[in-house]
């Protein structure tokens, strides 16, 4: 699919405190004080009572821990929701209380504070729920705990409705118009909870501090923005992951074959083992194991992988079958249904047929007279504002700007289609969405150094927001001799003074000739080769003859 080069224009003057490309980065991403960014630590987080509910949730709980009240910590089915449970439960057994969790199974209740779990509560005994990356849509669930005599604390972070639950305290970075950063995942919400709780104590604070490798996981596995507050967690909680003290997740490292953990281990190996016991079993399994002690992590992990492997197989039937239903022409939004689809992978397959695609995708799996539907978006579509406008559809439906979950009574699904096709064609304004390529700065070949590929690694960790810097090199000279890898990636050499810096084309057609001056879009790498580091160019899109602008 043609991509379309986007050159980020700045305002750039040489300071002479970095080399020359990385001072060029800086500015492209706004960056005012770099050592911050580099070497972020606790003390830059923000305080967590700018929630305004923080004070009384806070109080509420502490009254309970010194009554002895039984705690129900109540999950969601993800990685971010499990993660969520575990560092609330870990912090409430630390300060002494007694607390239990429940998590609901993604099948047979579906999404949101569970209506089972409210009744389990109740049978236990239980006179606090609080809600981890759930809630904030659970109306009818809190009015009901509320009638049983139990108060409800909901921490969440998922766009609130327009009538809130009549809880006893909502912490949501989306609700709040005090907290600084809005974008927090559900157990970065958690944490801003525990760390309240905790205290200025400094024995407290380390505790806390240890459990950010719990927050690292889910914030990562739940694709939010690396920015702001998340990235300094991400950050800090990598350094914890790679340390860890927690069997669990020492186990689940050494079953899926991973020594050091970076966002991307989280995002491409851990997260998908985790995610799969709520996928095709029960999300308790995870759990288990992230409470886990030495004598049963191992069993754990190795149950987790093999729901994982289960997961792939599902993953590759309906990916197959969905694949095999896309309409001709592409429609500006896609909706696919499917008999016998699991609906705990429809989300999976939906995001890879939208980043193939390049277009919001919706897939139903059908059961009965209803579907049960995952949505995942593409960056120039909000999915929340799109299905908000399609909501009298909906049966149910949850979500934020890029996924979302709904249900839908089966006879409504060709209204979905026609619907869901205009919502998303005027949010795009009409035009055919585009994959864009975002260039942070044109340099030239000079500038890339092996002291720059150091300053580089301090950017990390990438993701959503705070992507690998990709840069622009307009009239590389091809020199060497270009050639084909595998028969399906294209390698060459560009010229740098005297020298030549390798240059890697994944799964592309063209091979240059010599002496050839093309334009390149390209990340940074650091590669091994005959036992030596080199720097090595990745290119981001195939090369190029022609103008690159805004």
């Amino acid at each position: 699919m043609e991509k379309r080069w986007e050159l980020r224009r700045i305002n750039f003057t040489p300071r002479g405190r970095y080399p020359s490309l990385i001072e060029k980065l800086l500015c492209a991403r706004g960056i005012e004080n770099p050592n911050i960014f580099f070497h972020p630590s606790p003390s830059h987080l923000h305080s967590p009572f700018l929630f305004e509910d923080m004070e009384r949730a806070v109080s509420r709980i502490k009254l309970a821990i010194d009554r002895k009240e039984k705690i129900m910590v109540h999950g969601d089915y993800d990685a971010d929701g499990i993660t969520a449970t575990a560092l609330l439960l870990k912090i409430l057994k630390y300060l002494g209380g007694d607390a239990v969790a429940y998590i609901p199974h993604r099948i047979e209740e579906g999404y949101g504070l569970s209506r089972e779990g409210v009744e389990q509560a109740k049978s236990l005994g239980v006179s606090l729920i609080i809600t981890v990356d759930t809630g904030v849509s659970s109306k009818k669930e809190v009015e009901l705990a509320d009638l049983y005599g139990m108060d409800v604390i909901i921490t969440d972070h998922h766009e609130p409705p327009e009538i809130l639950p009549s809880a006893h305290s909502i912490i949501n970075p989306k609700l709040s118009e005090t907290y600084p950063y809005r974008e927090l995942s559900g157990v970065g919400t958690a944490f801003k909870l525990a760390q309240a709780l905790m205290g200025e104590d400094e024995r407290k604070k380390r505790f806390l501090f240890w459990q950010l490798d719990l927050v690292a996981l889910g914030t990562v596995a739940d694709i939010v923005p690396l920015t702001g507050e998340n990235r300094t967690l991400v950050k800090l909680g990598l350094e914890i992951i790679n340390r860890t003290k927690k069997p669990g997740l020492k186990a689940l490292m050494k079953t899926a074959g991973i020594e050091r953990v970076d966002a991307w281990g989280i995002g491409y190996i851990l997260a998908p083992r985790i995610n799969a016991s709520g996928r095709i079993a029960h999300a308790g399994r995870a759990l288990r194991l992230l409470l886990s002690g030495h004598e049963h992590a191992g069993k754990f992990a190795k149950e987790l992988e093999s729901l994982n492997l289960k997961r792939r197989k599902l993953d590759e039937k309906i990916s197959e079958e969905a694949f095999s239903k896309i309409p001709s022409p592409l429609p500006y939004g896609i909706v696919l249904a499917g008999e016998g689809w699991h609906e705990g992978v429809i989300g999976i397959v939906a995001g890879r047929i939208a980043e193939e695609f390049y277009r919001p995708t919706l897939l139903i799996a059908l059961k009965g007279d209803k579907g049960k539907g995952s949505g995942r978006s593409i960056p120039e579509v909000n999915l929340y504002r799109v299905m908000e406008k399609c909501r009298d559809l909906f049966i149910s439906f949850g979500g934020h700007t890029l996924a979302c979950g709904f249900t839908i009574e089966r006879n409504k699904i060709p209204e979905l289609e026609m619907r869901f096709n205009e919502a998303v064609q005027e949010e795009l304004r009409g035009k055919e969405p585009v994959p864009v390529i975002h260039i942070d700065a044109e340099i030239f070949p000079e500038e890339i150094t092996h002291e720059v590929l150091s300053y580089l690694d301090l950017f990390s960790p990438f993701g959503p927001g705070n992507e690998r810097p990709v840069f622009l090199i307009r009239d590389a000279e091809v020199v060497g001799y270009p050639g084909k890898i595998g028969g399906r990636h294209v390698k060459f050499r560009i010229r740098k003074g005297n020298e030549g810096i390798p240059v890697l084309g994944f799964n592309m057609e063209d091979v240059p000739q010599r002496g050839e001056r093309l334009d390149i879009v390209f990340r940074i790498v650091k590669d091994t080769y005959m036992g030596r580091e080199r720097i090595t160019l990745y290119l981001e899109d195939s090369p190029r003859r022609r103008n690159v602008g805004a």
